[in-house]
Parts: C-alpha cells; sequence; structure tokens
C-alpha cells in the first residue's frame, strides 16, 4: 500500500512538472519523500523538491531541500557537488550570504570539479551570475567549450546565453550578443523549452536596449513576461517587469513604467532579493529623472542598504553618487559633497568599468565645474562617454549631453558640435525622454553646424 502511493506520488509529481503545475508537484514530491524506502529515494526526492522551491522562488525552502539530502549522504562526488552547487545558486538569488562569500564558495567547489566536467560547467556558469567577479568572460567560453564536447545541447544553449550576458554587460559589446543568442534560441527550439526561451528574449530585450532599439526590446521583454506568466515563475516575471519597466522610462511612458517597477521591486522583495539592486535602482532613477526626488532620494537609500547588506561595492557606490545628484538637484551642495565623498571611497583605485558607473561619474564632474575645474570635468566626461559609446547608446548620449552644457558658457561652438553628434548617434532612437534634454539644451546653443564642419 505504502509502496504503492509513493509509486503513483512520484508519477504524479514529475507529471505536474511537466506542465508547470508547481503547486501539485510539490505536494506530490513530499508524499513520495514521506513515503519513501530508502536514503537514496530521500536523496533524490529532496533534490526534485528543491528544484521546484527554485523555480516558484522559494529559495530559502530549496536551500533547506539540498543541505538534507547532502547531508543524507549522496554516493558519488559528481552529486556531491551538484547539490552543493545548487545551494550556492539559491543563496545568491535569495541574497542568503554576501557576494564575497558566494564568490570563495564557487571557487572553492570549481577546485573540486576538476575531473567532473558537467559540474565544471554549471559552476562557471554559475560564476559568471556573481556580481563583481573577474574574469567572467573567460568562464562564460570555456563552459562553451565544455558544454559542447559533452553534447548537451540545453547545457550549451545554457552558456551561448552566459556568453551574450557578459558580452553585454562585462564588455560592453551588446552587438556582438546576437550570435550567440541565435545559436542558443536554435539549440532551445529544437528541444522545445519555454523556460529557456524566456531567458533569451530577456537576453536579446537587453541587447537591443543597449543599442538604443526600444521598440525592439520592449516586443522582447513583452514575450519573456507573457511566457513567464504562463509557466508561472516568479523570478522571470520580476526580471520581465524590471527590463520592461526600463526601456518604458527612456521612451517616457513614466506611469506604466512605475508600475512595472513597482510589480518587479514586490517580486524581488518576496523571492528574488539579490535583484532588488535593480528594481531599487530602476525606481530611483525614474523618480529623479521626473523631478521627484524626495522618492528618489528613498529609493537611492533602500538601494544603498540592499548594497551593503550583500557587500556589493559596486551598487552601493552607486547608490551614494545618485543619492549625491538628488541633493544636488534639490540645492543641497554639501550633503551632495558627502555623497560624492562616499562614492569615491566605496570605488577607491578600482579602475575597471562598471555597470552604472556613469551615475558617480556625473556626479564627480558636475561637482568639479561647480569648483571652477570645468576643463577637468570635461574631460572626465570625456572619458565616460568612450566607456559607454558602444556599451550603450543612450547613457552614451546622456553623458554627451551632460558634458555639452557644461562647455555650452566657454565654448557654445563646441557645444553645438557635440550635440550634433549626439543627434547623428541617436537618430533612429525613439526616446522622449532623451529628445526632450535635446530639445531643451538646443534652444540655449548657436546654430547646429552643417555636417562636413563636424570633426
Amino acid at each position: 500500500m505504502v509502496e504503492a502511493a509513493h509509486r503513483y506520488a512520484r508519477i504524479a509529481a514529475d507529471r505536474a512538472r511537466r506542465v508547470y503545475a508547481h503547486g501539485e508537484a510539490e505536494e506530490f514530491f513530499k508524499i513520495a519523500r514521506e513515503t519513501s524506502a530508502s536514503d537514496a529515494e530521500r536523496i533524490d526526492l529532496e533534490e526534485r523538491l528543491g528544484d521546484v522551491y527554485d523555480t516558484v522562488g522559494m529559495y530559502g525552502k530549496g536551500v533547506a531541500c539540498y543541505t538534507r539530502a547532502h547531508d543524507l549522504g549522496p554516493g558519488d562526488a559528481a552529486a556531491s557537488l551538484r547539490l552543493r552547487r545548487k545551494s550556492v545558486a539559491l543563496e545568491r538569488k535569495a541574497a542568503l550570504s554576501p557576494a564575497p562569500t558566494l564568490l570563495q564558495q564557487v571557487r572553492s567547489l570549481l577546485a573540486e570539479a576538476a575531473d567532473h566536467p558537467r559540474e565544471r560547467c554549471e559552476l562557471l556558469l554559475e560564476f559568471t551570475n556573481l556580481p563583481n567577479a573577474s574574469g567572467t568572460t573567460e568562464a562564460a567560453e570555456e563552459a562553451v567549450r565544455i558544454a559542447g564536447e559533452l553534447g548537451d545541447s540545453l547545457l550549451l544553449a545554457d552558456a551561448l546565453q552566459r556568453v551574450a550576458v557578459v558580452h553585454i554587460f562585462g564588455g560592453g559589446r551588446p552587438t556582438e550578443a546576437f550570435a550567440y543568442l541565435q545559436r542558443a534560441q536554435e539549440l532551445v527550439t529544437l528541444v522545445g523549452d519555454p523556460l529557456r526561451s524566456a531567458v533569451y528574449y530577456a537576453i536579446a530585450g537587453i541587447a537591443h536596449a543597449k543599442r538604443g532599439e526600444y521598440l525592439d526590446a520592449r516586443r522582447e521583454f513583452t514575450g519573456m513576461l507573457e511566457i513567464s506568466e504562463r509557466l508561472g515563475d516568479p523570478r522571470k516575471i520580476g526580471v520581465a517587469c524590471n527590463n520592461l519597466g526600463a526601456v518604458l522610462l527612456r521612451l517616457g511612458e513614466f506611469e506604466e513604467a512605475r508600475q512595472l517597477l513597482e510589480r518587479a521591486r514586490v517580486l524581488h522583495q518576496r523571492r528574488d532579493r539579490s535583484a532588488l539592486v535593480q528594481s531599487s535602482f530602476n525606481l530611483a532613477e525614474l523618480h529623479r529623472l521626473t523631478g521627484d526626488l524626495s522618492t528618489a532620494i528613498e529609493h537611492y537609500a533602500h538601494l544603498l542598504e540592499r548594497a551593503r547588506e550583500f557587500e556589493y561595492w559596486s551598487s552601493e557606490a552607486v547608490a551614494q553618487a545618485g543619492l549625491g545628484l538628488s541633493h544636488l538637484e534639490a540645492g543641497r551642495l554639501e550633503e551632495a559633497r558627502e555623497c560624492a565623498w562616499r562614492a569615491v571611497a566605496v570605488v577607491a583605485d578600482r579602475e575597471e568599468w562598471f555597470e552604472d558607473r556613469n551615475i558617480v561619474e556625473t556626479l564627480l564632474a558636475r561637482l568639479e565645474a561647480l569648483d571652477g575645474q570645468a576643463d577637468v570635468a570635461a574631460q572626465r566626461l570625456v572619458r565616460v562617454a568612450e566607456a559607454l559609446h558602444a556599451a550603450d547608446v543612450y547613457l552614451w548620449a546622456m553623458v554627451q549631453i551632460e558634458r555639452a552644457r557644461l562647455v555650452r558658457e566657454t565654448d557654445p561652438e563646441g557645444a553645438s558640435t557635440i550635440l550634433f553628434t549626439v543627434l547623428e548617434g541617436t537618430s533612429r532612437m525613439q526616446s522622449p525622454l532623451l529628445h526632450t534634454q535635446i530639445a531643451v539644451l538646443r534652444e540655449t546653443l548657436p546654430q547646429l553646424p552643417a555636417p562636413e564642419q563636424v570633426t
């Protein structure tokens, strides 16, 4: 009787997972676990139940399942590595451990995985997910090589998608991401995996957004949201809402952007705390750019709290700079200087470019200009624009507009030339937020030069 209940519960759980009925899968796996006759069965069921909790964003429960499975003593080194690697991944998603601790754990597991290529591949992919990790491009490319040698199509698709991500964020080369995404999507389409298709939509949307192709980005993120809602995956719903909200901000659809970003923030708070730094930043930027400085400060302060909790040093620096810009725009110069000092203290001597570093550099440039160092500020913005030119055309344009504002009093012709360059570089971009700033600045400048005058 017990044996039959166990067998039918396992069958029902597996069927429920195949149709993305996660709640039913959880209940049937629990029944099967309670009626299992051996440790080997319990280990397997704890891992399967942990996988369900991973999908639905109940990461603490997932870690507990993987830990119990590991404590029961999996029979081989590869199984032990797999369970510990899955636990680390959920600790990252739920922000249960600070980033440096997770990085150390992944490196330790990688050292153990030298003779286990599948686990090494999975660990390399996990490594590329860790904030502020160095060497992510090499790790993703090694994962592609290993997955290809193993002949695992889905693992290869995962690795190709991660290469695309590191090209976008680590290398500032969004255009190069599309070739890897196309290969990955071809593999996913052959297998028919909608969850991986949702990831494709997300990465493709980010690549389009970095190139200023916002209608294409909107289409991709909307597709991801539709798939994720249909499959009941809260983590991917949060990703889609956050990214779609950021795109709508640049398209000037502020209320819809706010609603999506608030939805993302709630999901992140409940199910995916490590992503709170993203939704908090986007909400802060939305309110700062639309003039609601007090609310922007609240969100930047929240971002600062989470960045310190998770030990994400780059997000901490950006939060301090965002607070500084908000204080400066509100006329509180001394508070802005204090925030700038704190941001610089966090960045210290780190020279590498990190996501949203332009916020830090813009604050420093504005303060330098106020201190009578306009030339120093202008040169700072030149360097920032160079770093952003291939990485994000919108941010590049905003930095160039900042530079034109800075020099327009002493060199109006030079400012006009800068603005002309922005107009050329963003001619096909649909961003009312950007075009409004261009129009306002253009009214204060001499007639724009003809193309042949621009060098």
